[in-house]
């Protein structure tokens, strides 16, 4: 099976997030255990990787009762609140109620590629883009486009087929027109119709 898309980052859906999860720690090096736990952390709160890596324990507050990350944007200047996901919670919760310790963005993007291996990516994506004027295609297996920005695109495309609401995405992604955004997701016409289908005038 293949697919074809534009020279953009990749998109992985919660089916695939989750295979990546099941992928045991003993297979895996102690930097690729790190990598996957700062990965799995922008899959489910669309922070950039410069954010995510450099969680403390001085981020997560409680408001009502729901565990929250509250930080500064480095890129956006902008501030943040977001509710910690149930994954993200256990993750924190097994490694004695702290975020993973910081990992360059290029061992991430290395060792990614290799959970991603390991969880059976291996969907043939076709790539192309114009260089000098000229179309050029290249084929890939997926686990092989892996990068710390495929968790924020993963995560905004992810958030958008469940249901939540454009703006409240946009209020974590940075993206100021909802143009802008539908045009970062990587939503396919038949997603986008089963969004819609789930909505309260279809039912």
């Amino acid at each position: 099976m293949s697919s074809s898309v534009s020279f953009r980052p990749l998109r992985l859906t919660l089916p695939e997030i989750h295979q990546i999860l099941e992928v045991p720690e003993t297979s895996l090096s102690p930097s690729e255990i790190l990598s996957r736990q700062l990965f799995i952390i922008g899959c489910f709160s669309g922070l950039r990787v410069s954010d995510y890596k450099r969680l403390s324990t001085k981020n997560l507050i409680e408001y009502d009762g729901i565990l929250m990350f509250e930080l500064h944007s480095e890129k956006t200047d902008s501030h943040l609140i977001i509710p910690v996901h149930p994954i993200i919670r256990n993750l924190i919760d097994d490694n004695a109620g702290r975020p993973p310790s910081r990992q360059s963005d290029v061992l991430i993007n290395r060792n990614m590629k290799r959970v991603g291996q390991l969880a059976g990516l291996e969907e043939r994506i076709r790539m192309s883009r114009t260089i000098g004027g000229k179309r050029q295609t290249t084929i890939h297996k997926k686990f092989e486009l892996i990068t710390t920005h495929t968790a924020r695109r993963s995560f905004a495309t992810n958030a958008y087929l469940s249901g939540m609401d454009t703006l409240d995405i946009m209020s974590i992604t940075g993206h100021t027109k909802e143009a802008t955004f539908l045009r970062y997701i990587k939503v396919t016409p038949r997603e986008r119709a089963k969004r819609m289908a789930l909505r309260a005038f279809f039912s």
